[in-house]
């Protein structure tokens, strides 16, 4: 009888009825199921009256009125956390599938949408070990309620769960007889989860905002209305024609109402009326709105259904205020709305909404003559009193009330402070006649545009209309006087005079923009002029990109040797790139409006600019981590290709299209691409690039862990460089040979290849480079346990990568230095560290980099004792590299979990995920992984009792890390082969196992290796009397246990307290001759 039961016999208040529990789960599988009945016997042990189907009888029954019987008259309802639960709960099963646990899950959401006071408490999503909390449906809210994680099932495993059904409220009932009562337990159910932090994008909030107070007052007073009614809120759409302030007047709204949803606030313009772009689609709105939630790029799943989903999920529970702009149609609105719940959606419109859902539209009028005479006097910045009111009425009237209009009406008004009302009113009504041409919704709207290009001087009104052939969002100086034909000083007075007629926007300093309204305007302006000029203007813009993009380009590091042609005339005026600086700040710039002149090029004949913008961007893109933005750009040039006919061009386009959807994870589309690509090159016998795309497929081949088709081709790639004198192309392929020879295990000739390269890169001048074959020297000096030189050159790598804004080099480099910080005992500054490398590779949505930080984040929590932590980590690492299919990742974290399970005495688990590593790592020809998992498999059959199994794993894994000088290895095996010594005599004397291992981890600076040694001797010399020098030894390794916080300082002060001072020997000194015995916790020395 354990210690629960007895309490429960000696106790005298056992509840008089135990609590009754209804178990809904799905039949994923046999194993599963069994795993729900064990789960539900520790229940019924522990005094839990369990209702369970497979407990029901084996007779005909009608299951859907038992179900219903037991879910409505049990006090709790837990539901088992899986897959096919997940895909029921959410509606996604087949009708056909699962049609039990369909209708159970569709009772359990209509009860708790019902009455969720009473429903909430009694409804329980529980996670059993090995599954995940995305296995809970959406309705009850996985992320942001509470849900209990069932560890391990085992009493102390469920011990939460049982307190939580114990203290429930329990009508009173025939009693059930007694039950194992279990200990008070201080814990608390699982914090309140949230999946983002609050996020606010809305634009700022405009201070001269002037009427609709109606308006404001009415929608303010409907949605407070909508929050108290139950049932989720609507959808209120604000309709208008184009200029009427709907946008101004929605952001003005979501200010006033942003207290209410403290969650966060999203603003998404939608372009559904946008001149020269067409209406966003809601795949990509679902991408932007997922990215300002914090998904990165990579995780964002590719199709729409899914996309819909995941946003429906991370805003399960929330109070979000989402307003989004210019909607196209219904159509393009309907994946964007948010599932049931308390976010609210404002939506903006030129077009009026018909739709099922329930939308609510307010229709936003003009202003009122009042309000707009006060807008009007406001923007102008003039007093009533200096103008007729009869004449301010009549020219709002003209205006047609509509704000924009007022807004430009003002801003003339302003700019002609000897103006009066009625001089303007004249002129505003001679224009009225000569916009017959105009295309607009509005002749108010025409008018007041058409007065305000009037108002211009001649060669102003042409630049305004050339800005009308822009294809960017945003300009500066130089753009502007390419596609003027000006110079500097002219180009700026005229975006000055524009800016000031207000018909520029200023977006930062130096930079303008167009109202997209204006923007149509000008457009249909410019569309008059002869086509020949608008050409030239074009053209002229095109040439000045593209010739300082190439300049602006040669000043940053390149990945690689550019194969198509880049010569191109020098344009009459660009700005000063005479510094890596200050071209990185113009590239980052720039970069948006040069995508969209890639974009703008290869569907306007512009081929060949399409094509030399999209190769000379692909390093700067690359480098700087804007890989999605960048497969878009080489799509578009790889059009532009085709079209013209140039195969070189194509195949150049195809190379960087490869390696850009290598970098997205698109793995199968990334060989396609450089498939093709090598067959354009090889057919047209250009060297250079055969020998750029076999690097890359290469590097694919290494991700795929094809090692043998990796290094063929980077040999092949490397010979070609060479003999073409790129210098460049050579160090990457010894860069990426050294990577997959590492891989490997062939750490010398991975060495060589690294340092190879580095000399290269620095030859020729390549900082990038230079970074990332420092990282990989200094991983090799890691591997080879030298770790003061790896953490200098690491901090070196990462110093570099932050200077030249490399992300995914400053990632890797703090994930290196954080595993030498772990394995030298520095477990806080290891953790803070690795948080940072984590956070990098998540913003990039380097999903491989994450994983793999995973797991070393899991192993420094495990070694300074902080379990629960570990076994979270390694979770998360086993499950993304599951879904990235990486084999070979799996076994590293396999590896990672078995140490952790065999440190907290699941030992079953712990030989099952070490035997699992072993296997793939064999399959892989991994022999350094191999043998850290053999060295933790024998520490395990130790611990088992097989010794000779043991001593037979622990030799094999000594002898490899002999052989690549792996001394951090060599010191945890001799280590455990001195626990085996003290079990079993044919595994050598212990003290001198111990003794080398405390050589090998002080050369290495290991010192949590060094405790295990120092107290391996301590033991040893108390088994043979040496009562002084046991002392001594144990006393070294306690400091150090202490130093490193870990938790094997408590096992040895304890065996300090049982031996008397130095020199006497008595009764409980024996305690110390002892070798260290099988734990769960503190750390027991054998992993």
């Amino acid at each position: 009888m354990d210690s629960t039961e007895t309490s429960c016999a000696a106790g005298d208040d056992i509840p008089e009825r135990a609590p009754e529990v209804f178990v809904s789960y799905a039949h994923d599988s046999a194993t599963h199921k069994e795993q729900v009945l064990e789960f539900s016997g520790l229940l019924t042990r522990h005094g839990i009256e369990v209702r369970l189907d497979q407990w029901a009888g084996h007779g005909r029954r009608d299951w859907y009125t038992w179900a219903m019987r037991c879910i409505t008259q049990s006090d709790f309802v837990v539901v088992v956390a899986s897959p096919r639960y997940r895909e029921a709960g959410d509606g996604l099963a087949a009708a056909d599938q699962h049609r039990g646990v369909q209708t159970e899950a569709a009772l359990l959401r209509d009860l708790l949408h019902a009455n969720r006071p009473v429903w909430m408490p009694r409804i329980l999503p529980m996670v059993l070990p090995g599954r995940s909390v995305e296995d809970i449906p959406l309705f009850l809210q996985p992320h942001c309620a509470d849900h209990y994680r069932i560890s391990e099932l085992t009493a102390p495993g469920v011990a939460e769960l049982v307190d939580v059904l114990r203290a429930g409220p329990v009508p009173p009932g025939p009693a059930l007889g007694r039950g194992r009562v279990l200990p008070p337990n201080s814990s608390s159910a699982p914090a309140l989860r949230t999946t983002a932090a609050r996020m606010a994008t809305l634009p700022r909030d405009i201070s001269s905002f002037t009427g609709r107070e109606g308006e404001l007052g009415e929608l303010v007073d409907a949605v407070d209305a909508d929050r108290r009614r139950a049932g989720g809120l609507p959808i209120y759409a604000v309709e208008g024609m184009p200029g009427v302030g709907k946008t101004a007047f929605a952001v003005h709204l979501a200010h006033l109402l942003a207290d209410r949803f403290p969650d966060g606030q999203l603003f998404l313009e939608l372009h559904g009326h946008t001149p020269a772009k067409a209406p966003l689609d809601p795949l990509a709105a679902l991408g932007s709105l997922l990215l300002a939630l914090g998904v990165a790029a990579q995780q964002i799943p590719t199709r729409l259904e899914d996309r819909v989903q995941m946003w429906r999920d991370r805003l399960t529970g929330k109070r979000v205020l989402l307003l989004l702009d210019d909607v196209a149609g219904y159509e393009q609105l309907r994946p964007l709305f948010p599932g049931a719940g308390e976010c609210l959606v404002l939506v903006t419109s030129r077009r009026r909404l018909t739709a099922p859902e329930d939308i609510r539209s307010l229709s936003l009028g003009v202003l009122s003559p009042g309000e707009a005479a006060e807008m009007l006097l406001r923007l102008a910045r003039t007093g009533a009193s200096r103008h007729e009111p009869d004449a301010v009425t009549e020219l709002v009237r003209l205006c047609g009330c509509l704000p924009l209009a007022v807004a430009l009406t003002a801003g003339r008004l302003r700019s002609h402070p000897c103006w009066t009302v009625r001089y303007l009113i004249g002129q505003l009504c001679t224009a009225q006649d000569r916009l017959a041409g105009l295309h607009t919704e509005d002749l108010a709207v025409a008018a007041a545009f058409d007065l305000s290009y009037r108002d211009l001087a001649p060669d102003e009104r042409r630049l305004f209309r050339r800005l009308g052939l822009y294809p960017g969002d945003e300009m500066d100086v130089y753009a502007a006087a390419a596609l003027d034909g000006s110079d500097l000083d002219t180009a700026g007075r005229r975006l000055e005079a524009l800016y000031l007629h207000h018909l520029l926007e200023e977006a930062a300093p130096g930079r303008y923009r167009l109202h997209d309204l204006i923007r149509d305007y000008a457009g249909t302006l410019a569309a008059k002029e002869p086509a020949a000029e608008r050409r030239w203007a074009v053209d002229r813009l095109l040439d000045y990109y593209l010739h300082t993009t190439i300049v602006a380009a040669a000043r940053v590091p390149r990945c690689a040797a550019v194969v198509y042609p880049m010569t191109t005339a020098p344009t009459d005026h660009a700005p000063d790139l005479s510094s890596e600086g200050l071209a990185l700040e113009w590239l980052m710039a720039e970069r948006l409006s040069l995508s969209r002149c890639v974009e703008y090029a290869a569907d306007n004949s512009r081929f060949r600019h399409a094509i030399r913008l999209a190769v000379t961007l692909h390093s700067f893109l690359l480098l700087h981590g804007h890989w999605d933005h960048a497969v878009t750009v080489h799509r578009a040039a790889l059009r532009a290709a085709r079209a013209s006919g140039d195969r070189i061009g194509e195949a150049a386009t195809l190379n960087n299209l490869g390696y850009m959807q290598y970098m997205t994870n698109d793995l199968t589309a990334a060989a396609e691409s450089l498939r093709a690509a090598h067959g354009l090159f090889a057919e047209a016998d250009e060297r250079l690039g055969v020998a750029n795309v076999l690097t890359d497929l290469g590097r694919l081949e290494h991700i795929t862990r094809n090692y043998p088709a990796a290094v063929a081709n980077l040999r092949r790639a490397h010979r070609l460089h060479h003999d073409l004198g790129d210098t460049l192309g050579e160090a990457n392929t010894l860069n990426a040979l050294g990577a997959v020879l590492y891989e490997t295990g062939n750490y010398r000739a991975s060495m060589v290849s690294h340092r190879r390269a580095h000399v290269l890169y620095a030859d020729s001048g390549n900082t990038f480079g230079q970074a990332r074959s420092i990282n990989s020297m200094a991983a090799l000096e890691m591997a080879s346990s030298r770790y003061t030189e790896a953490t200098r050159n690491f901090h070196h790598a990462h110093d570099l990568a932050v200077a030249l804004g490399d992300s995914l080099g400053e990632a890797k480099a703090l994930n290196n230095l954080g595993i030498v910080q772990g394995t030298t005992g520095k477990y806080a500054a290891a953790l803070a560290t690795l948080t940072r490398a984590r956070a990098l590779y998540a913003r990039l949505g380097e999903q491989y980099g994450e994983a793999n930080t995973l797991i070393h984040i899991g192993r420094a929590h495990h070694l300074a004792g902080r379990y629960d932590e570990a076994a979270e980590s390694l979770l998360l690492a086993t499950r993304m590299f599951q879904r990235l299919g990486d084999e070979r990742g799996m076994a590293k974290a396999l590896t990672a979990q078995g140490r952790l399970r065999h440190t907290g005495g699941d030992y079953r688990s712990a030989w099952s995920d070490l035997s699992r590593a072993r296997a793939i790592y064999e399959r892989f020809g991994d022999t350094h992984g191999e043998a850290r998992a053999v060295t933790a498999l024998g520490a395990l059959r130790c611990t088992l009792g097989d010794f000779n199994g043991a001593f037979e794993d622990l030799t094999l894994s000594h002898a490899h890390f002999s052989v690549v000088s792996d001394r951090e290895g060599q010191a945890e095996t001799l280590n455990n082969l001195g626990v085996l010594g003290f079990c079993w005599p044919y595994a050598g004397d212990p003290e001198t196992h111990y003794t080398h291992a405390l050589e090998l981890a002080r050369e290495s600076s290991v010192p949590l290796e060094q405790g295990r040694a120092l107290e391996g001797i301590g033991r040893c010399r108390a088994r043979n009397s040496d009562s002084g020098e046991a002392i001594d030894h144990l006393c070294q390794a306690l400091t150090l246990y202490r130093r490193l916080r870990v938790p094997e300082a408590e096992q040895v002060e304890a065996v300090l307290r049982t031996m008397g001072p130095p020199g006497r020997r008595g009764g409980t000194g024996e305690a110390g001759t002892s070798a260290p015995k099988p734990r769960r916790k503190p750390f027991d020395g054998r992993t």
